[in-house]
């Protein structure tokens, strides 16, 4: 996989000037969360929280930022590494009840349960530019408009967060993180508007794609407060991807 999205692109055009290009981008991502949202559903459903609201929150989407340096080998590759982080969070609310017995008078107190899940990802990208086809340049309109195929693998560093807060004791239950680690794989298809041909700032986009990452499994057990060991889950955030992008340089 490395030597397909990296190597042989440097490999056949080495002999070019290369020009180096930052890009930005920020993406709205769907996640495939099903095995994360039903550990927490079952552990939330069997404790003795009563839920105030009709359904319990999932995490099925979240924001995604990206870094990337580019460096171009000819009119037609460049290749590059890129970082992106992706989060999502799920928040619902509850009410204990306790006391009651032998007389002790009964209290009612209320918590708001959040999870958030994150990942920063590292890796190797190569691009192929569709607008710099003999095809594309027949036509004199799509001579500011540039077109691109991105594929990209890394590795991910995720994790998920949980705390407890108590809305009415002005106090929480403590924080648990818990860390795994899993191969990224992306693609991608962006269309954008070059601004200018010089290398301070050339052009802005959208993007759209799909991406996998299926990370290892969570802690459980004695290592986490919230899932057992038989229901610990993995998390995943594959899905579609789409947003938009700010290139400078090449």
């Amino acid at each position: 996989m490395f030597i397909s999205v990296f190597l042989i692109p440097v490999i056949a055009y080495t002999q070019e000037k290369g020009a180096l290009g930052v890009e930005f981008s920020a993406n709205r991502n769907q996640y495939s969360m099903d095995e994360f949202n039903e550990s927490v559903d079952n552990v939330n459903s069997n404790s003795s929280l009563i839920l105030t609201s009709n359904e319990f929150s999932e995490i099925t989407s979240g924001m995604g930022y990206g870094l990337s340096i580019n460096l171009q080998l000819s009119d037609y590759f460049n290749v590059g590494v890129y970082g992106d982080y992706f989060l999502g969070k799920s928040e619902n609310e509850f009410m204990y009840i306790s006391g009651g017995e032998f007389g002790t008078p009964i209290d009612t107190s209320y918590w708001t349960r959040h999870f958030e899940v994150n990942s920063l990802i590292l890796g190797l990208k190569s691009s192929f530019f569709i607008s710099k086809s003999a095809f594309w340049k027949k036509y004199d309109w799509l001579s500011n408009v540039e077109s691109t195929i991105d594929v990209g693998v890394g590795y991910s560093f995720s994790s998920s967060i949980f705390y407890n807060i108590i809305k009415d004791k002005v106090m929480g239950t403590g924080k648990e993180i818990n860390k795994v680690t899993g191969i990224h794989l992306k693609s991608q298809f962006k269309i954008g508007y070059i601004i200018s041909k010089n290398t301070h700032f050339s052009s802005i986009g959208l993007k759209i794609g799909y991406q996998y990452l299926q990370t290892s499994q969570l802690k459980g057990g004695e290592f986490s407060y919230f899932f057992s060991e038989e229901n610990a889950p993995r998390l995943n955030f594959s899905g579609l991807t789409a947003g938009i992008y700010l290139t400078f340089g090449k």
